[in-house]
């Protein structure tokens, strides 16, 4: 997964209105499934491109919870935990 870091100004703009949007539509996830899943990925990708691996990898289990196959999901955590393990390959992001 490779990061475009001169997306942040652009996509940083909707990030406090999908962590409302997650917050609301949680309780009814069956219902909002569809867009709770774009929420995750929105905000996955935001804060790995941030290199806020933390949250980022927080977010990604998370929707990775509600969607197991998720490729946004699943190439995020693959590609920081390659970067927490420096035999596995490169990375740059926090922890």
């Amino acid at each position: 997964m490779q990061a475009d870091s001169t997306k942040i100004p652009e996509f940083g703009r909707a990030h406090d209105q999908f962590e409302k949007y997650i917050e609301l539509a949680l309780p009814d996830q069956d219902k909002e499934l569809k867009n709770l899943i774009t929420a995750y990925e929105y905000l996955v990708y935001y804060h790995f491109v941030k290199k806020e691996d933390v949250e980022a990898l927080r977010l990604a289990n998370d929707l990775l919870k509600l969607d197991p196959s998720n490729a946004t999901g699943l190439g995020t955590k693959e590609t920081i935990e390659k970067s927490a393990d420096p035999g596995k390959g490169s990375g740059g992001g926090k922890k």
